[in-house]
């Protein structure tokens, strides 16, 4: 039942995605699977997620997938009864664990080496493998590698019919079991009474501290009144500024406004002014030129007739230029459909001295345009 609950959530896992990069990552939830489905008997989907395990293992370099996974794939020879497969997994874990350095995990693959050996008869292998274990454990003085490592001994002496070697063993074994005993029962004592002292002290500091923050409860709420007070005072004091800042920029601002006015105001007062001046004064001479030019012309003779006749062109000309420059200093901005009015007028005036000559424009404005009074002079 166990197994098959573990079988359903690792299979949700491996479901969860199939980005083989993704996959890749995850060697150890392979091994895993792997070993439920050989616990329940299904070694065929057994060695196949291992060997995924193994793949993704060696395509990262990860070690420690790859350690796991040859021990159980080991164990799915073992139940298969391929000793000899079970056997060179078990030595290659054995090797990458010597490679990377892992000096626990050392030796307990070499005590998984030595009960695989027990299992299958290779008892002398088994108690060489054991041994070197041995030497190991205790130059590292780990006391339960030690009792595992002794213990895997003595099963390969057991089964080699080695009975005094056995015995000796399971003499260290008692010894280093009461070892181990005496050594936790020492810890836990010095670790009670290492938490005794720690409660005590820790009592005894904690009365100090409440004393000494009993003392420091007022002075620290004046302060925190005196801070709060004076941030208030600041915060007002910056906001007055803000507020005289900008009623002055505000007040700037109009002035500026109302200067531009005026000034414009002044600007166009001053253009109406030219525009009358010229007409009144200018247009008056160049009218009053055009007329004696006119009452002149019966008492001029044939020969001065043409001079007469260019006295009145030049005459008429001022005075259609001049009443153009009026048209155009009138007016603060001129759009471009009464530019092209003016300009249809000016055509049908010009065209009347010309009789013989057919004409014709046409107009396609989309976007009007406003143009100031000197370009709107230029353009015209």
């Amino acid at each position: 039942m166990k197994n098959t609950a573990k079988l359903l959530w690792l299979s949700k896992g491996i479901g969860y995605t199939n980005d083989e990069q993704y996959l890749s990552q995850c060697g150890l939830l392979f091994s895993n699977i792997a070993s439920c489905y050989n616990n329940v008997g299904n070694i065929d989907t057994a060695f196949y997620f291992i060997n995924k395990a193994l793949y993704y293992g060696q395509l990262n370099q990860n070690f420690s997938v790859l350690t796991n996974a040859l021990n159980i794939r080991a164990d799915m020879y073992l139940n298969k009864g391929d000793f000899s497969a079970a056997e060179n997994d078990l030595k290659a874990a054995l090797e990458i664990r010597k490679k990377i350095g892992e000096v626990m995990m050392i030796i307990s693959d070499m005590g998984q080496l030595a009960t695989f050996y027990s299992s299958t008869n290779q008892t002398d292998k088994g108690i060489e493998i054991a041994k070197r274990g041995l030497e190991i454990a205790k130059a590292n003085r780990n006391i339960s590698k030690t009792l595992y490592l002794e213990q895997c001994l003595a099963e390969n002496y057991k089964k080699a019919n080695r009975y005094d070697d056995y015995a000796n063993s399971l003499e260290n074994i008692l010894m280093l079991k009461d070892s181990i005993n005496q050594q936790n029962s020492n810890e836990v004592l010095a670790e009670m009474e290492m938490k005794y002292e720690v409660a005590k002290k820790e009592k005894i500091i904690l009365q100090k501290e409440l004393d000494v923050q009993q003392s420091r409860n007022f002075s620290i709420l004046s302060l925190v009144v005196l801070l709060t007070s004076l941030i208030v005072v600041w915060l007002y004091y910056k906001n007055y500024q803000t507020r005289q800042k900008l009623k002055l920029e505000k007040a700037m601002a109009d002035q500026k406004q109302l200067s531009l006015i005026e000034v414009h105001n002044a600007q166009e007062s001053e253009r109406k002014r030219i525009a009358a001046d010229l007409h009144d004064n200018l247009g008056s001479y160049a009218a009053a030129i055009t007329n004696n030019v006119n009452a002149l012309k019966p008492s001029i003779s044939a020969i001065d007739n043409g001079l007469a006749l260019q006295l009145e062109e030049n005459a008429q000309s001022m005075v259609t230029q001049l009443s153009d420059t009026i048209w155009v200093l009138k007016n603060e901005h001129l759009p471009l459909t009464k530019l092209a009015d003016r300009f249809k007028s000016w055509l049908q005036k010009l065209m009347r001295n010309y009789p013989e000559v057919k004409y014709f424009y046409t107009e396609n404005i989309e976007h009007d345009l406003n143009f100031n009074p000197e370009k709107i002079l230029h353009i015209f």
